[in-house]
């Protein structure tokens, strides 16, 4: 089957003809379009063509930090359970005690029963 002049090849990014578009754009449009598409493809000596940046390793640094975050939150979760648990375990000693006796309550303040305030 002959090729089909009216059908483009498919060319990935780099692989383009850039001076065979161009005299394209320039023929449909006009000289200046076809100078504004070398410099958006191929750059110009004022605006260089940037390499494409690599956006893997721009993933991986973000997961990495997203990870670093979360384990950072887990551990102050964590912290922030266990300080919670340790106040809820204190009070309920504090509340075994009084209810056996061994603690008093004195003018508003919890002491040792048969101990004078400021003696222990």
């Amino acid at each position: 089957m002959p090729d089909n002049p009216f059908l483009q090849k498919i060319t990935r990014p780099g692989e383009e003809n850039v001076d065979e578009t161009a005299a394209i754009v320039e023929e449909i449009l006009d000289p200046e379009a076809a100078v504004r598409y070398r410099e958006l493809v191929v750059g110009s000596s004022k605006t260089p063509r940037q390499p494409r940046p690599n956006l893997k390793s721009f993933a991986q640094a973000a997961l990495a930090s997203q990870e670093g975050l979360l384990a950072a939150s887990a551990e102050k979760q964590a912290e922030n359970f266990l300080t919670i648990e340790l106040k809820l375990k204190f009070n309920q000693q504090v509340e075994s005690l009084l209810a056996t006796g061994l603690l008093e309550t004195k003018q508003g303040k919890i002491g040792v029963a048969g101990i004078p305030e400021g003696k222990l």
